[in-house]
């Protein structure tokens, strides 16, 4: 009988292989994030609506709930569903996909650049990133927008030297994805053509050609969306109008602050107030900028941002060895720069916005790692192991306490409240609960998670502000409105609306529970019944 050799592999290799260890590192402690998010941010009540939506087939109620857009995120979802059959994990399960597989692109971006030993660095810092690991288990968009910028950035950094049109064309691709899951990605897109176009290159007009082909297809794919789902425009798809009101708004937002500050310093009669209005009017551009860079710290994190500082250092040298070095530094630059704008606009920065910047910061967080390896190889003596070694053990030191922190768990009680309601009714029609605007996503989604079709979270015609300062006409709005349930709390009861004491005289609202949160004070549970 014939021996046949086979060919045995070195699992022992793999598994000892560090940058298994990282990318297995990696998904445990997402996995371990998506166990212990208690409840989901109120904005992914907005998107698991729109993958119901989907998944029934109301077309009409895809943008009539809160947002006024479509992203790739509820469509995933949707995905998700078929498998999961459940919709919070669906969501979840989504993010938790995208934000790991973002770790292997990364990877190999910083193959690039770098040796294995430096490449594994820079993918256990990312994986150990709080805020990544954190995206990566909510029921939020960036986790899918992270994946498909991080895989556009290698693509486009993998054709630089050689000409290599699939991945040019694929790269533009992803970028397109990450833009349709958030907008600011089209900066990418823009400075991308900018770079094709502005540096010395080989074959420019054909790079350009190749790389806006996507640009076009996606354009004819939107116009057909446009036609399959009724009532969406182009906008809804791709939110093409938000790009330049995103650069006029700033202004007129930061002209009116002025004014308004301006105002307050005629009005007010205490001269100290009257000079600190006057500076701070003429400082507000400042006072944005110190807004940015604080947030830019806080989600990188205050440790592994100073790695990203300390690669910047001789970044000149860097960008005349190794033109791709200028392309991410022109990236991080513009995405500073957006977010400077986004700041003056709304005065609201999350840490999930960075995004935009820490992945294109991949690069220079190589080149500090780098500078980090060579002053204690030097310092202390220590061989090339050694150093990595600290390397390892310093990012895990600082990184993994907040990894592994509970998110909100407090807020599970708003969780809690929800179910309890969808017990009590059941799943065969929607809920209608009278809450306050700000618990009224979560309160909503949870009662009505499991009922057939889509009911929209975010319906502030039913909030009790609108109409309960007289407790008769409370209770006959309830009424026409549909409402069954009527949630109270405590501190955003304000003065004005009727004493709480007339629900026991008049009974009308019969309690049902009584719950206790530290943003609202307690909170009671009344279901309306007939007096």
């Amino acid at each position: 009988m014939l021996d046949i050799p086979t060919k045995k592999y070195n699992y022992n290799y793999l598994i000892l292989n560090p940058i298994f260890c990282v990318f297995v590192l990696g998904f445990i402690i997402r996995l371990y994030a998506c166990h212990y998010t208690f409840i989901i941010n109120s904005d992914g009540a907005l998107y698991i609506h729109q993958a119901k939506a989907i998944y029934y087939g109301q077309w009409e109620n895809l943008i009539s709930c809160g947002v006024t857009y479509l992203s790739n995120y509820p469509f995933f979802i949707t995905g998700a569903y078929t498998v999961f059959h459940e919709w919070i994990t669906a969501a979840k399960a989504v993010s938790f996909f995208f934000g790991f597989a973002a770790l292997f692109p990364l990877y190999l971006l910083s193959k690039l650049f770098f040796d294995n030993k430096i490449s594994m660095l820079i993918t256990l810092m990312f994986a150990l990133t709080p805020v990544l690991v954190s995206i990566s288990s909510d029921a939020l968009r960036e986790s899918v927008y992270c994946f498909f910028l991080i895989l556009g950035l290698y693509l486009f950094a993998k054709q630089m030297n050689k000409t290599k049109p699939l991945f040019l064309f694929m790269s533009n691709l992803s970028f397109l994805m990450a833009t349709w899951a958030r907008i600011e990605a089209s900066l990418v897109i823009i400075v991308s053509c900018l770079y094709i176009l502005a540096t010395a290159q080989e074959k420019k007009l054909e790079k350009f050609i190749v790389f806006v082909t996507p640009i076009i297809i996606i354009i004819i794919f939107s116009i057909y969306g446009t036609i399959l789902f009724k009532g969406i425009s182009v906008n809804d798809l791709h939110r093409v109008d938000e790009i330049t009101a995103k650069f006029s708004a700033p202004v007129v937002q930061y002209q009116n602050i002025r004014h308004r500050l301006q105002e307050l310093e005629n009005d007010y009669p205490d001269e100290t107030m009257k000079n600190f209005f006057s500076k701070a009017r003429n400082c507000v551009w400042l006072i944005a900028l110190g807004t940015l860079v604080n947030k830019y710290l806080e989600s990188f994190f205050y440790p592994l941002s100073l790695i990203v500082i300390i690669g910047f250092i001789g970044i000149q040298e860097k960008i005349r060895s190794d033109s791709r070095i200028f392309y991410f530094l022109l990236l991080t630059l513009s995405g500073l720069i957006l977010l400077y704008i986004h700041i003056l606009h709304v005065w609201i920065s999350e840490y999930r916005f960075f995004s935009i910047v820490i992945f294109p910061c991949s690069v220079f967080a190589g080149f500090g790692l780098q500078k980090i390896i060579s002053y204690l190889q030097y310092k202390w003596n220590l061989t090339d192991s050694a150093a990595i070694s600290i390397c390892c053990i310093l990012i895990l030191i600082f990184a993994l306490p907040k990894d592994l922190r509970f998110k909100e768990t407090d807020k599970a009680v708003f969780k809690e409240i929800g179910e309890f309601i969808s017990k009590r009714e059941g799943n065969e029609h929607e809920i209608i609960i009278a809450t306050s605007r700000q618990t009224q996503r979560w309160i909503s989604l949870y009662a009505n998670l499991n009922c057939k079709g889509a009911p929209c979270p975010e319906r502030f015609e039913k909030c009790w502000e609108l109409w309960a300062n007289d407790y008769e006409n409370f209770i006959r709005q309830m009424k026409q409105e549909g409402v069954t349930y009527f949630l109270w709390d405590q501190k955003y009861w304000s003065r004005e609306k009727f004493d709480i004491k007339y629900i026991e005289k008049y009974k009308n609202l019969k309690q049902l529970g009584k719950w206790y949160h530290q943003n609202t004070g307690t909170i009671i549970l009344f279901e309306l019944v007939s007096s």
